[in-house]
């Protein structure tokens, strides 16, 4: 019995993280015309460690372009920029909340639809509908998100 648990939620997980969240990934990424896709792309920057004014330079470069710097960043950055990266580093975070969240409630919506298309009953509407309301919820928050990061 146990056995069947772990591997039932090991299922779960694989298809939560490996399928239905890449799907969503991609979804959300056509709705938002690709701004998605776009922030988590990445640059890795190399540098030798007697120049680190350079680097200051380069981080405000980044961000003027919309990147999303990491802590390590912070030593180099100073007054406006340091505070923009900050920002921009906890509007991402909250934005990838958001997306998990809308994976975690559109996974239970989509089992439902499914459900009431083999087991037709007026049943299901009571809990489609506020399955569907948070869905809808949490996928506004993630594209204003979306938006309110990339246009910082």
């Amino acid at each position: 019995m146990v056995l069947a648990v772990v591997l039932l939620g090991v299922l779960a997980a694989f298809v939560f993280f490996l399928v239905w969240l890449p799907i969503l990934f991609l979804v959300i990424s056509l709705i938002t015309f690709g701004t998605w896709w776009r922030i988590h792309r990445g640059t890795f920057v190399m540098a030798m460690e007697d120049r680190p004014p350079k680097l200051r330079g380069v981080g405000e470069d980044l961000l003027t372009r919309g990147a999303i710097l990491s802590r390590t960043w912070d030593i180099h950055l100073e007054g406006a920029t340091l505070r923009t990266a900050n920002e921009r580093r906890r509007s991402y975070a909250r934005a990838r909340r958001f997306f998990l969240f809308l994976g975690i409630a559109s996974l239970p919506l989509a089992g439902l639809v499914v459900g009431s298309r083999f087991l037709p009953s007026v049943g299901w509407t009571y809990m489609i509908i506020p399955t569907a309301g948070v869905a809808m919820l949490l996928s506004t928050a993630l594209v204003a998100t979306i938006y309110r990061l990339r246009f910082r």
